[in-house]
């Protein structure tokens, strides 16, 4: 299941977590964090330039790299230009990361694009080019593709499912002040693999939603931060 996972376009921070994911984000190494202290003066597509104690140092970017599972490997600014930074803090986002944690899913809702894969393709195998012109190029192109019926879509809690069916906003059920619901679950996932945790997990990821709170929830512990 983790071997056929694919990064999010876009991902957001989990409402309900463990609290391990800024650890695991950290031992990923694909963060970049400030050895030193100082402030940004130069910001492009390929690397950040701080300031500290006189000296110019850079810091490189990983822009769209391709992966060994067609996948883009790819690093996002944190910071902005004349921004003053202390040691440890956080420059670089990687794909799976927002503000330095894990963030391997997305609140979703119809429409929205899921998955980012990078798929190479041979338009055309050959071609004739002018005599006085000896120079050819390699493009890649980079393909959005939307949810589906047949895709699989898997849970932290071990639990993975087939999408049989996407159906219109005004076809789903919806709450009481009229919102839609984004995804439905077979109840039948539940007493198999005993994860009960996943219908506690829903309950207050919707009181998280409403009162625009995260939780952070330790393993078999019923504290929270």
């Amino acid at each position: 299941m983790q071997r056929q996972a694919v990064p999010l376009s876009r991902s957001e921070k989990c409402i309900i977590g463990t609290g391990l994911e800024r650890q695991v984000a950290l031992d990923s190494e694909v963060l970049a964090i400030a050895d030193h202290e100082g402030k940004i003066i130069s910001i492009n597509t390929d690397k950040i330039i701080l300031s500290s104690n006189g000296d110019a140092l850079g810091i490189p970017l990983v822009m769209y790299q391709h992966s060994n599972k067609n996948t883009c490997m790819h690093q996002t600014a944190w910071v902005w230009r004349g921004k003053c930074i202390k040691k440890g803090k956080l420059l670089v986002d990687g794909a799976t990361t927002v503000g330095g944690e894990l963030t391997l899913g997305k609140n979703v809702e119809t429409g929205d694009i899921l998955v980012a894969k990078l798929t190479p393709q041979v338009v055309k195998e050959s071609s004739y080019a002018p005599e006085d012109i000896s120079l050819l190029r390699a493009i890649l192109g980079i393909q959005k593709r939307e949810i589906k019926v047949g895709d699989k879509v898997a849970r932290r809690h071990g639990s993975k499912g087939i999408i049989s069916k996407i159906l219109p906003r005004q076809d789903m059920p919806y709450l009481q002040d009229g919102r839609p619901a984004d995804m439905i679950f077979s109840p039948l996932g539940v007493p198999s693999r005993m994860n009960v945790g996943q219908l506690f997990e829903c309950l207050l990821g919707l009181a998280g939603s409403l009162l625009d709170r995260h939780y952070r929830i330790a393993p078999f512990d019923e504290r929270y931060e």
